[in-house]
């Protein structure tokens, strides 16, 4: 592996963008001319152009150059800023891992990587955006891809003793979805922080698994990572229903006098402590002062 090689690659994916801004600033661009550039090609996932790039790579695996969002994602897996892309599971493990790894190398080499989905003015055109891998979860299968013409810098959790502020103030923006910047990236990097559990019950069906933050977003509440936990959706709508606190010096759960107990909300896990990290002390006093007043209300 060679620094000119990788600087060759770089400017070529930069050329091949150039381009493709060129067809309506890659808005609506026909799959042929992507397959002609080489920017993707059809039925993969996760597109590597092996013969070109394996010699810029220790590995051999190559650089992955496109991944296909297939619009299929949940709520907070896309946004105007980033995608939370999930590992291929195709069930053919060698190509499954060697993509994966050929991504991990866009990341480590600082290449830019190309986000292909359905394009918004014809289903059989295709909107592309040019993207960096930005962060991964081996634990929880997903890599983080902001977009943007410049790399961002590594999203990672925060130090422990980092400056911490419970509200930030933070627009909304209007675009694939109505919300607010930093969902998707507050997403990842919560589950990055805690792993795909939820810290109620336990249950690690990613599908069914929410982060809710702890001073909420009508409150302008930090995309911190501190300042959300991994719940499943039944206990996100508990939480939010304020059906329960988590008391912040104890980190014990505790219940409306009036409401129901943890048996009925399937509770299993009565306190935090069994987390590897935890939240922000004052995010979770914010949260349980506001349970405090709903729940004698």
């Amino acid at each position: 592996m060679s620094v000119r090689a990788v600087d060759e690659e770089r400017a070529l994916r930069f050329a091949l963008w150039g381009t493709l801004q060129g067809k309506d600033g890659a808005a609506a661009v026909e799959p042929s001319v992507l397959h002609k550039l080489g920017v993707y090609r059809p039925q993969r996932g996760i597109w590597v152009d092996k013969e070109r790039t394996k010699v810029i790579t220790a590995d051999g695996v190559g650089v992955t150059v496109a991944i296909l969002h297939t619009g299929t994602a949940y709520d907070d897996d896309v946004s105007d800023e980033c995608i939370e892309y999930r590992y291929p599971q195709t069930g053919m493990e060698g190509r499954d891992a060697a993509e994966i790894a050929a991504t991990k190398n866009a990341m480590r080499l600082g290449i830019p990587v190309f986000v292909v989905a359905a394009s918004l003015t014809a289903a059989k055109l295709r909107r592309v955006r040019l993207g960096w891998v930005a962060n991964w979860d081996d634990r929880a299968g997903h890599f983080l891809v902001i977009f943007g013409e410049e790399p961002p810098a590594v999203s990672t959790s925060p130090d422990e003793d980092a400056p911490f502020s419970v509200q930030e103030a933070q627009p909304r923006r209007l675009g694939l979805t109505s919300r607010r910047s930093g969902q998707t990236r507050f997403h990842f990097r919560v589950i990055l922080r805690y792993g795909l559990a939820c810290a109620l019950c336990k249950i690690d069906v990613r599908e069914v698994l929410d982060t809710p933050h702890l001073v909420p977003v009508k409150s302008h509440g930090t995309n911190d990572p501190r300042n959300g936990l991994v719940m499943c959706a039944t206990h996100h709508r508990a939480f939010d229903a304020h059906l329960f606190g988590i008391e912040p010096e104890t980190l014990r759960v505790r219940f409306a006098s009036s409401g129901p107990d943890a048996r009925r909300l399937g509770i299993h896990t009565r306190d935090l402590t069994g987390l590897a990290k935890l939240p922000h002390p004052e995010a979770l006093d914010w949260r349980f002062r506001d349970w405090l007043e709903r729940a004698r209300a």
